[in-house]
């Protein structure tokens, strides 16, 4: 999942480089409104999507996801954690090992962009 990450981290940056600055400004504004109304209303977030204590049921996130993210992230420029730490908590794991866990994947995001620019 970290390549991935990379490798959408940085075909986010080329996609931003020519994207008019319109699109990433109002998919920025977008994704600033659905993500608090996403992790309010469904379930996963606040609360455990599963009966028991939280991290008892955790699954894998799929590897595949790496790419979208990583893209998404990179060319909004929102950081990987904004995507990775509802998606981990879903999963099943708690708050405080979604939030550890997200700091190397946002690295893994915004480590090839930076080398591009």
């Amino acid at each position: 999942m970290l390549a991935l990450l990379g490798a959408g981290g940085l075909a986010g940056a080329v996609a931003a480089t020519f994207a008019p600055p319109r699109l990433i400004t109002w998919g920025f504004v977008l994704y600033l409104a659905a993500t608090p109304a996403d992790v309010l209303v469904r379930p996963g977030f606040l609360s455990p999507a599963h009966d028991g204590p939280a991290g008892d049921e955790a699954v894998a996130v799929p590897a595949a996801l790496g790419m979208p993210i990583g893209s998404l992230a990179s060319f909004l420029g929102v950081g990987g954690s904004v995507l990775t730490v509802p998606l981990l908590r879903r999963s099943g794991l708690p708050m405080a090992a979604a939030t550890a866990l997200a700091n190397p994947l946002t690295l893994c995001i915004s480590a090839p962009p930076a080398r591009s620019s």
